[in-house]
């Protein structure tokens, strides 16, 4: 496995919020049946991923690339597709 000079701990958190990426990478637009619900299981989920790196060294890691991804997916939620 290519580590690019990242810890196993480091590479690991990555992996975990890409996953998190990859499983809520289509949110519903604002207003449908849907939304409401989706947006409830992707805070849920990402909390318990933040919780479950509290405390390690790659908390802080984790937790802003948490904040980027959830930012980011409220854009593309917002309609902007093409991001």
């Amino acid at each position: 496995m290519i580590s690019h000079g990242l810890t196993h701990e480091e590479w690991t958190a990555w992996n975990d919020v890409f996953d998190y990426l990859s499983r809520h990478a289509d949110p519903p637009a604002p207003g449908t049946p849907e939304a409401e619900r989706w947006w409830q299981k992707a805070a849920d989920d990402a909390s318990r991923l933040c919780r479950r790196w509290h405390d390690c060294s790659c908390q802080e890691l984790v937790k802003k690339l948490m904040l980027a991804v959830y930012d980011y997916l409220g854009i593309k939620g917002d309609g902007d597709r093409e991001r």
